[in-house]
């Protein structure tokens, strides 16, 4: 069954966090809690691509990563993996 345009959403954010936490060696765990997101939950959220996360959650996730929550859940580019 083809995903969701929303499911995408979701997807791209999630590709755009894990991007962001390899090139800057954050742990999942540090991640979480500094958008005061449950490590269970974030964590879930990373793994598992039925999981959501709070727009909430994924608007301070995009603070922290000094994007805007637009870019977050945007299509990923060559750019991105430079």
């Amino acid at each position: 069954m083809p995903a969701t345009k929303s499911g995408l959403k979701f997807d791209y954010a999630r590709a755009r966090i894990q991007n962001y936490l390899d090139d800057h060696e954050i742990t999942r765990k540090d991640f979480s809690d500094e958008i005061l997101a449950k490590y269970s939950t974030f964590n879930s959220f990373m793994v598992d691509d039925s999981r959501k996360l709070t727009i909430p959650a994924l608007a301070k996730a995009a603070q922290v990563m000094g994007i805007t929550y637009e870019k977050l859940i945007s299509p990923l580019g060559p750019e991105d993996y430079k």
